[in-house]
Protein backbone atom coordinates (compact mmCIF):
# COMPACT_ATOMS: atom_id res chain seq x y z
CA UNK A 1 0.00 0.00 0.00
CA UNK A 2 1.72 2.92 -0.83
CA UNK A 3 0.96 6.62 0.40
CA UNK A 4 0.45 9.15 -1.59
CA UNK A 5 1.37 12.77 -0.36
CA UNK A 6 -2.12 15.13 -0.05
CA UNK A 7 -1.54 18.27 0.00
CA UNK A 8 -3.39 21.36 1.51
CA UNK A 9 -5.47 23.69 -1.25
CA UNK A 10 -4.78 26.85 0.74
CA UNK A 11 -1.03 26.86 1.89
CA UNK A 12 -1.21 30.56 1.42
CA UNK A 13 -2.68 31.14 4.52
CA UNK A 14 0.38 29.08 6.34
CA UNK A 15 2.99 31.40 7.50
CA UNK A 16 6.99 29.72 6.81
CA UNK A 17 9.93 30.72 8.97
CA UNK A 18 11.59 32.81 6.17
CA UNK A 19 8.76 35.19 6.62
CA UNK A 20 8.44 38.07 9.31
CA UNK A 21 5.18 39.93 9.63
CA UNK A 22 7.24 42.51 11.43
CA UNK A 23 8.83 45.82 9.74
CA UNK A 24 12.60 46.06 11.06
CA UNK A 25 13.44 49.21 12.72
CA UNK A 26 17.11 49.57 11.42
CA UNK A 27 19.97 49.93 14.52
CA UNK A 28 20.60 53.28 13.96
CA UNK A 29 16.80 54.30 14.40
CA UNK A 30 16.72 52.22 17.49
CA UNK A 31 19.75 53.77 19.09
CA UNK A 32 18.51 57.64 18.42
CA UNK A 33 14.95 56.52 19.98
CA UNK A 34 17.24 55.33 22.99
CA UNK A 35 19.33 58.33 22.85
CA UNK A 36 15.85 60.33 22.82
CA UNK A 37 13.95 58.46 25.24
CA UNK A 38 17.10 58.70 27.91
CA UNK A 39 16.70 62.56 27.35
CA UNK A 40 12.96 62.60 28.37
CA UNK A 41 13.90 60.25 30.79
CA UNK A 42 16.73 62.94 32.47
CA UNK A 43 14.40 66.05 31.57
CA UNK A 44 11.40 63.58 34.05
CA UNK A 45 13.81 63.32 36.49
CA UNK A 46 14.78 66.48 36.95
CA UNK A 47 10.96 67.40 37.10
CA UNK A 48 10.18 64.45 40.06
CA UNK A 49 13.10 66.62 42.44
CA UNK A 50 11.57 69.57 41.33
CA UNK A 51 14.97 71.26 39.77
CA UNK A 52 15.10 73.21 36.24
CA UNK A 53 14.56 71.24 33.13
CA UNK A 54 17.96 71.96 31.69
CA UNK A 55 19.98 71.40 35.19
CA UNK A 56 22.15 68.52 36.11
CA UNK A 57 23.12 67.52 32.21
CA UNK A 58 24.96 64.58 33.48
CA UNK A 59 21.76 63.10 34.47
CA UNK A 60 20.67 63.24 30.71
CA UNK A 61 23.57 61.47 29.61
CA UNK A 62 23.36 58.83 31.66
CA UNK A 63 19.82 58.20 30.59
CA UNK A 64 20.74 58.49 26.86
CA UNK A 65 24.08 56.56 27.12
CA UNK A 66 22.21 54.02 29.25
CA UNK A 67 18.88 53.48 26.72
CA UNK A 68 21.09 54.13 23.70
CA UNK A 69 23.23 50.94 24.48
CA UNK A 70 20.18 49.20 25.83
CA UNK A 71 17.88 49.84 22.44
CA UNK A 72 21.67 49.08 20.58
CA UNK A 73 22.32 45.53 22.86
CA UNK A 74 18.40 44.22 21.78
CA UNK A 75 18.43 44.55 18.48
CA UNK A 76 19.92 40.86 17.85
CA UNK A 77 17.62 39.74 20.80
CA UNK A 78 14.64 40.91 18.99
CA UNK A 79 15.48 39.80 15.76
CA UNK A 80 16.26 36.23 17.65
CA UNK A 81 12.74 36.35 19.43
CA UNK A 82 10.86 36.85 16.14
CA UNK A 83 13.12 33.96 14.43
CA UNK A 84 12.07 31.64 17.30
CA UNK A 85 8.36 32.75 17.20
CA UNK A 86 7.50 32.16 13.59
CA UNK A 87 9.48 28.78 14.07
CA UNK A 88 7.30 27.94 16.75
CA UNK A 89 3.93 28.73 15.08
CA UNK A 90 5.21 27.03 12.06
CA UNK A 91 6.06 23.57 13.78
CA UNK A 92 2.35 24.31 15.27
CA UNK A 93 1.11 24.87 11.17
CA UNK A 94 2.40 21.83 10.29
CA UNK A 95 0.35 20.14 12.74
CA UNK A 96 -2.31 21.59 11.58
CA UNK A 97 -1.79 20.70 8.21
CA UNK A 98 -0.96 16.66 9.48
CA UNK A 99 -4.38 16.94 11.13
CA UNK A 100 -6.10 18.26 7.81
CA UNK A 101 -4.76 15.58 5.37
CA UNK A 102 -5.69 12.98 8.31
CA UNK A 103 -9.17 14.18 8.30
CA UNK A 104 -9.17 14.48 4.58
CA UNK A 105 -7.80 10.69 3.58
CA UNK A 106 -10.58 9.56 6.44
CA UNK A 107 -13.17 11.28 4.17
CA UNK A 108 -12.09 10.20 1.07
CA UNK A 109 -11.90 6.73 2.65
CA UNK A 110 -14.92 6.12 4.47
CA UNK A 111 -16.83 8.61 2.55
CA UNK A 112 -18.02 10.72 5.39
Amino acid sequence: MTQEIIRPTNTENYISNETNPFKKISRTKRVIMGVGLGISCGVITNGFYKRPMGSNPHVHALWAVALGTLMYKSYDFNDYIVKREIFTLSIHQQRVREQELLKQELKEKFGN
